[in-house]
């Protein structure tokens, strides 16, 4: 993944992240988000003096851009969708009532907003424009006092997501929410296959639509696994007779064995699966629970992972 040429160097420096994309995704986001402004636009325009329509739906490109460009991402998800701009824009309004200085209220609206979306677990980027413009909208945005939350802010946010909802519900790799979007099923293995760098980026090449990381990124959260694979374990007292444990290796080295009985400080084992199968060891209590990493039971032809009791 790393690549240390110039190029690659400026890059990585400017922030240009390899987009393996399809151009289908490219369009489909291109029309969601004119749909959806669109919607915004009819509405507004039928509610309020065409001159005001702009300061009424500034926010909202930016929630198109999510929304349809990526869907499925934690920024565009509705309860940062519809929290997010609401919460933001109360907290605009607040600031705009109690600050004279108009300075210092927007730079207050737009800080506190985002604070308060981290606090809510509601964070989306264009909700900091929502607070902004309560403090720089003008007298009429000004004159509507906390009415400005619910017209215009959360009746454009309920539009868009609405149109985003039904939009990308068509294309089952876009279904909106992400909740709602298919996983792919993986097909069952019994042996955990070795993984390489450049396996990631096969990955990463082949899942339709945007996704906010990039090779590198996935090259750290892959180090950062493999790291804590290797370095954590079971304490000794969890270990018990009856049940039996993976070592959570790739490739070869991958094991399970399942404990027949503990005398004093001395663990007597079977090897059912993997290096070593149809084995009987034994070993000591504290070096066997740093060879495990996690309890596990059979199911069909597949060991699967449960939760420590």
């Amino acid at each position: 993944m790393q690549n240390d040429t110039p190029l690659h160097a400026l890059r990585r420096w400017l922030g240009i992240v390899v987009d393996n994309s399809p151009w289908t995704e490219k369009v489909l986001s291109g029309i969601g988000a004119f749909l959806g402004i669109y919607a915004i636009l009819l509405v507004a325009r039928a509610s309020v003096d065409p001159a005001d329509v702009p300061l009424i739906v500034a926010s909202m490109g930016a929630s198109a851009v999510l929304l349809f460009a990526a869907p499925h991402v934690p920024f565009s998800q509705p309860w940062n969708v519809l929290a997010g701009h609401g919460f933001s824009a109360g907290f605009g309004v607040a600031a705009a009532t109690w600050i004279d200085d108009p300075l210092v209220s927007a730079s207050v609206a737009v800080g506190g907003a985002i604070s308060l979306m981290y606090f809510l677990r509601c964070l989306h980027p264009p909700g900091g424009a929502s607070a902004l413009m309560a403090v720089i909208g003008g007298a009429k945005i000004h004159g509507l006092g906390f009415d400005y939350v619910l017209f215009p802010v959360m009746l454009n946010a309920l539009v868009i997501f609405a149109v985003a909802l039904a939009f990308n519900y068509p294309f089952p790799w876009r279904r909106y929410p992400a909740a709602i979007a298919p996983k792919p099923e993986l097909p069952p293995t019994a042996v955990p296959t070795a993984l390489a760098e450049s396996d990631l980026d096969y990955a990463l090449a082949h899942v339709r639509g945007y996704h906010d990381i990039d090779e590198d990124d996935l090259a750290v959260l892959f180090h950062l696994a493999r790291e804590h694979a290797e370095t954590h374990h079971l304490p000794p007292e969890a270990i018990r007779p009856g049940r039996c444990y993976s070592n959570g290796a790739l490739g070869p080295e991958w094991s399970i064995r399942c404990v027949q009985r503990i005398d004093g400080d001395q663990v007597s084992y079977f090897t059912p699966a993997g290096a070593g199968a149809l084995e009987n060891g034994e070993m000591g209590r504290e070096l066997f629970a740093r060879w495990a990493r996690f309890p596990v039971r059979s199911v069909g032809e597949r060991w699967v992972r449960i939760d420590q009791q």
